[in-house]
Order: structure tokens, then sequence, then C-alpha cells
């Protein structure tokens, strides 16, 4: 399905999205729309941004995209496997790279959206960092601070009515 793809865009190492010397870039009008991605505005111009990041936001579009078509059984399938992958392959996609915080915070907001399809129970785990989604490193305070907020920033949008995913959320720094 779907995920499969989104899967292959973050997975590839040899897809590069990063804008090439000589290549053409259209000129930017005064507006903010310009510079910024057209399902996530206000987000910077992309030839300011890692190619982790760059994957991270095309994966993120894709799975915006496939939330608003797909029968929701078949997301909260879809939805745990991009889960298991973007836990998984954590080191691949943000620490391993010269990527940054752009990256970070991509990866984060794409594993928010993710998790607001997915089960209490997977959410839980997600903040706890069970081995059920083989999370290869602890993450700094500053990244765990970046992360937290992501989530809330993602959940007041797609989720706001979810009381219990909530107290999950606001229980995080003190666990």
């Amino acid at each position: 399905m779907v995920e499969v793809l989104i899967t292959n865009v973050l997975q590839d190492p040899n897809l590069d999205l990063s804008p090439k010397v000589g290549s053409f870039t259209p000129p930017l009008s005064p507006t903010n729309e310009s510079k910024s991605s057209p399902l996530h505005p206000g987000t910077p111009a992309s030839s300011s941004r890692s190619n982790a990041a760059l994957k991270l936001i095309v994966a993120r579009d894709l799975w915006a995209i496939t939330r608003t078509i797909v029968s929701p059984s078949l997301l909260r399938r879809a939805a745990r496997t991009l889960l298991m992958t973007l836990t998984q392959t954590q080191n691949e996609l943000v620490g391993g790279s010269n990527s940054g915080d752009d990256a970070w915070r991509q990866w984060s907001l794409f594993c928010a959206e993710t998790l607001s399809i997915c089960s209490l129970d997977e959410m839980t785990s997600f903040w706890k960092r069970k081995t059920k989604y083989g999370r290869k490193s602890e993450w700094t305070p500053n990244v765990r601070c970046m992360v937290w907020d992501s989530f809330i920033k993602t959940w007041t949008k797609i989720r706001p009515e979810s009381w219990e995913r909530t107290a999950v959320l606001l229980g995080v720094p003190f666990a």
C-alpha cells in the first residue's frame, strides 16, 4: 500500500532531494506561500534544508494526502507500519546526518501525525521507548523537548478532543 511508497522515500539512500548547483530555481514572490511546502505552510525554503529534512517533508506530504483518501481501518495499519519505520530508522533519518534540528523537527512532526491515528497503547509505548518499536538510542534533553513540543503543536490541530492522549503527553516531561 501507500506506506510502502512512503517508507521507500525515507529509506532510499540514493534519493537526493537537495537543490543542485546550477539547477533552475523559480524566483520567489514576496509572499511566504512560495517559501513553504504546500501542505505545511510557514516552513523555510527547501534550499536551506538538509536532504534528510526534505525526505521527511515529502513523506509527511504523502501521508497527509493518504489520510484524506484511505479508510480508517487501512490507515491504522499503515500508521503502525510507518511508525515502526520512523522509530527503527531514527538514527539513519536524523541522527547520522548533518541535518540538525530541522530534520529532528520534521521527524517528530511526522511521528505525531502518524500516532494521531494509532492506539493510545502505541502512543504510550512510543514515549516510553519500549523495544516494540526498536528505538536504538536515547534522546538528548533538547531533542526530547523538541519532540514533545512538536507533538503538542500537532495534537492541538489534529486531535484536540482526545483527552486520554493529552494526559499522556502532559506526563511526558515527568516520565
